[in-house]
């Protein structure tokens, strides 16, 4: 129930009220991609059984349960007033539902910043394969120039045949040049947070095997969370809403967001590659 912190449903048999089920989040107000919890308490019952998040607004990065209570870690992919879903929990062997929560999602801003309004979102999608081969395209321009120089020193030092993947930069090292790219300038906004994302997404497949490219945001999260560790994950989530923003919402950031970000995916790189090969 919004103000009390939590939401409460209560399921009745008969004129006793034997079953009831909390909802509560961590935050009630949260950024897009910022990771939060919502915790659901069973009382009334001696088991319980939670169900996975359903696909929606809320993105599923980790699920935990302890008898009868689960915490949800999500990430939300929407703004303004989204609702968290109610949930058909398995109490006793029965099913009841939780109550629904209400959150309030705002965009990324940086401190002491305004939130920038956003541009209406067009009414009209792409087919899904625009978004393959938008990837497919955005991939392949972030590591072009890379590897056709690699490709051109393999001929200078007259190696035959074809130049396998062990003769590519290493994914840290292409990530980096990418990112030094990026940095430089000379690009639109769209197209830099366009570039930034596929060039996380090809680091994480080539780095810990994620299919990322393929992927949509919140199924990179959901992917990543078994590889990669919890506070990289929220930086991770943080800028690919940031990309999915620029790109999908036409959100304008400032020239620190902007360095921001850059900033960020670079300490994020070293760090998950370290981890990955420690």
């Amino acid at each position: 129930m919004r103000g009390m912190g939590a939401a409460l449903a209560l399921l009745c048999a008969g004129a006793a009220c034997a079953v009831t089920i909390t909802a509560t989040p961590s935050l009630e107000e949260v950024q897009v991609g910022q990771p939060f919890d919502v915790a659901l308490e069973v009382s009334g019952g001696q088991t319980a059984r939670f169900p996975d998040l359903p696909e929606g607004d809320f993105k599923l990065i980790n699920l935990a349960v302890d008898g009868l209570g689960a915490t949800y870690t999500v990430a939300a992919f929407a703004l303004g007033e989204v609702e968290f879903p109610a949930l058909s929990v398995a109490v006793d062997g029965d099913l009841y539902d939780s109550p629904p929560v209400p959150i309030k999602v705002v965009p990324i801003t940086a401190p002491g910043d305004q939130p920038r309004p956003l541009r209406p979102v067009p009414a009209v999608r792409p087919r899904p394969e625009f978004y393959l081969m938008l990837v497919a395209a955005l991939a392949a321009g972030a590591g072009a120039a890379i590897v056709a120089a690699r490709l051109l020193r393999c001929v200078a030092r007259g190696i035959s045949g074809e130049c396998g993947e062990e003769a590519l930069l290493s994914p840290l090292d292409e990530a980096l040049a990418a990112l030094r790219a990026l940095k430089e300038g000379g690009i639109s906004q769209d197209d830099l947070f366009m570039r930034l994302s596929a060039a996380l997404r090809r680091f994480l497949r080539r780095q810990i095997g994620v299919d990322a490219p393929q992927m949509t945001s919140g199924e990179v999260i959901g992917a990543c969370s078994g590889d990669v560790a919890e506070e990289a994950l929220e930086v991770l989530a943080e800028i690919l809403a940031a990309c999915d923003l620029a790109e999908f919402a036409l959100y304008r950031f400032s020239a620190a967001d902007i360095s921001t970000a850059l900033d960020s995916a670079e300490r994020l790189v070293r760090e998950i590659a370290a981890e990955d090969e420690a």
